[in-house]
């Protein structure tokens, strides 16, 4: 890995990191030894992710060379170290949102609320919502239990409840997620003009953001047959031009 864990914990509250809501954690076991995962506190998803070598379909998959080729040489200047592993975070997050399905913060409330209110029921809601007690071990794991009895009574009210149907929550997370990537790197997150179907004026940005799209796409078609829900959640990353410059408009406003 080109980071260790301490550069890692310590890059955690450098500029690429604006949100407080972060946890820096160094994975352990057979399949991710010394692995190095960046973790958004209020999804629970990957925002950069350093780790030995999967298999090319698995969804920890380093990227291949031929589309780090190609990502880097859409910027000016050769991105920062941290390039490549926000990529990595960020594919690998979105694959597993539409291969497992993830929770909306306003599911994750209720869920959490439901544990507190009925303790008996935690064993069932954690079987049946494995993102949840995905992201539950993530956070508590290096809690005592007062801390985490503490954090459990406290963390519901921190997710939001938004009035009305939300925009799809994996495709709206990956795209900010890239679009601060970009800007990151110097990349100016300037759309198309045309608003139409042909391939006409494009811009760095807009290469880059379908590029990883495609990465997306590519690896939840590489794991497994698709079923019905699986295609359900990869349709909004099939979608066309004109409703992907409108998410990016969005995501760019959010940013």
């Amino acid at each position: 890995m080109s980071v260790s864990f301490e550069e890692a914990v310590a890059l955690s509250g450098g500029e690429w990191l604006r949100s407080p809501g972060v946890l820096v954690q160094m994975l352990e076991g057979e399949n991710v030894a010394d692995a190095i995962a960046v973790i958004d506190f209020m999804t629970g998803r990957l925002l950069a992710f350093l780790g030995p070598e999967f298999p090319p379909e698995h969804r920890l998959a380093s990227l291949d060379r031929n589309d780090v080729a190609e990502l880097t040489a859409i910027f000016e200047e050769p991105p920062n170290q941290w390039f490549v592993p926000r990529v990595r975070g960020v594919v690998a997050g979105s694959v597993y949102a539409i291969s497992h399905g993830w929770s909306t913060p306003r599911e994750t409330r209720k869920l959490l609320d439901q544990m507190l209110a009925k303790p008996d029921s935690a064993r069932q809601v954690l079987l049946t919502h494995p993102s949840l007690k995905r992201f539950l071990q993530m956070l508590l794991g290096g809690m005592s239990k007062i801390e985490a009895a503490h954090w459990f009574a406290e963390v519901p009210a921190s997710f939001p409840v938004v009035r009305g149907r939300p925009p799809d929550e994996t495709r709206s997370f990956f795209l900010e997620e890239v679009t601060r990537i970009a800007i990151d790197n110097g990349l100016e997150p300037r759309l198309p003009q045309h608003r139409d179907e042909r391939e006409t004026g494009v811009t760095p940005f807009f290469t880059l953001v379908l590029a990883v799209v495609d990465i997306v796409r590519g690896r939840v078609h590489g794991a497994e047959p698709l079923n019905e829900v699986v295609r359900r959640r990869l349709a909004p990353f099939r979608c066309s031009r004109i409703a992907w410059l409108d998410a990016l408009e969005r995501a760019r406003e959010t940013i």
